[in-house]
């Protein structure tokens, strides 16, 4: 089945199988993944990448994965990508991820990457403001098969001012 909605729930029976990707450029998106099967793999991914260039930004990109199956595979893949470039005002990003696997023998796999990048460059009268929140939540069940997680986060902040003001937070909960 193809859609391009930005919320999914699949449902498989008899070892039949589920695989969605989502993917997003907008300055604010979110995507929701639902797949329960029963004995076939459940295959999501979330792939959101967003780029500004410009006075004040503020960018927002949220994934949420809910994946049950029996004896298959659950296979969870989640990309996030926030790029920012000014010359005066603020820069604000946020990557949310939450993903959910219950499995009963089968495999829980989880990879993911996180990452913002701010560069501002302003002459000495501006005020610079550069923010970037990142949390990627995984739980992970299984009765009896093995649970797996890779995930990375980047944050990389420059900012150019000759005099002014000038203030960088970056927060990893």
């Amino acid at each position: 089945n193809c859609t391009k909605a930005r919320a999914v729930v699949q449902v498989a029976t008899n070892g039949g199988q589920n695989q969605f990707e989502c993917t997003g450029s907008k300055s604010s998106n979110s995507c929701v993944i639902v797949q329960e099967s029963d004995g076939g793999d459940n295959v999501a991914r979330c792939i959101q990448k967003s780029s500004q260039y410009g006075e004040s930004q503020h960018q927002s990109l949220v994934c949420d994965i809910r994946q049950v199956n029996t004896t298959g595979t659950n296979s969870a893949t989640v990309q996030q990508t926030i790029w920012q470039r000014t010359e005066v005002g603020k820069q604000k990003a946020y990557e949310r991820t939450e993903v959910e696997q219950i499995n009963g023998s089968g495999t829980n796999t989880v990879s993911g990457v996180q990452s913002v990048t701010q560069y501002a460059e302003a002459d000495a009268s501006a005020t610079q403001d550069q923010n970037a929140s990142q949390s990627f939540d995984v739980n992970q069940d299984a009765e009896t098969g093995p649970n797996n997680q890779s995930l990375r986060q980047l944050v990389d902040q420059n900012a150019v001012l000759n005099g002014g003001s000038y203030a960088a937070a970056a927060s990893k909960p």
